[in-house]
């Protein structure tokens, strides 16, 4: 399975995050817990320190900078093409590597 991750901080609340995933598709779950409470805030804090940027991206010919950072990890042969702008992953990470197993662990992979 190849997999690339889009990492982004933006959301206040849970609840934020609980409308997201109602909203989703049906091929995102949204596990409460799947972290305990300790393991995730650890995992955020580690996650916080990921080399975030401000990507320049273009709409409808313009140029715009998103209102949010972000940073990308995934395997190396894949790229992330959005707005015109193109993002190769940074290596998986530690942090990152444990949610990926963890995630592919608890759907069977």
């Amino acid at each position: 399975m190849r997999v690339f991750v889009k990492v982004m901080f933006h959301y206040k609340s849970i609840a934020q995050v609980d409308k997201l995933f109602a909203m989703s598709s049906p091929n995102i779950t949204y596990i409460p817990n799947f972290y305990s409470q300790e393991e995730s805030k650890e995992i955020f804090t580690k996650l916080s320190k990921c080399p975030f940027k401000e990507p320049i991206i273009k709409v409808c010919g313009k140029s715009y900078q998103p209102l949010r950072k972000s940073c990308s990890y995934g395997d190396m042969d894949l790229e992330y093409e959005y707005s015109g702008h193109c993002e190769l992953p940074l290596p998986w990470n530690r942090t990152m590597l444990k949610i990926k197993t963890d995630v592919e662990k608890k759907n069977g992979f």
